[in-house]
């Protein structure tokens, strides 16, 4: 399946999200925009056509309100564990 015309946006600090995330994205050819926080993503998704946003799961305030404020831009949200290496 080709995502050459998706827009991925994943928010990680290092060790959060897996690198093979990032990088089966990018193979499948999404469009993959990496942040270290959540002002810079939701940046970008007020301003571009954003299909998805990839986070680690966490429960607290900063990344609730980042979730409240993607679904309020009807932009999906994908949880992802950390990584176990």
């Amino acid at each position: 399946m080709s995502l050459s015309t998706r827009s991925v946006i994943i928010v990680s600090t290092p060790g959060c999200v897996p690198h093979h995330v990032r990088n089966a994205l990018l193979n499948t050819g999404a469009t993959t925009h990496v942040f270290n926080s959540y002002a810079a993503a939701l940046t970008l998704l007020r301003r571009k056509k954003i299909d998805t946003v990839v986070i680690q799961f966490a429960r607290d305030t900063a990344t609730v309100n980042f979730c409240e404020a993607v679904r309020s831009l009807n932009v999906p949200v994908v949880y992802a564990s950390p990584s176990t290496n």
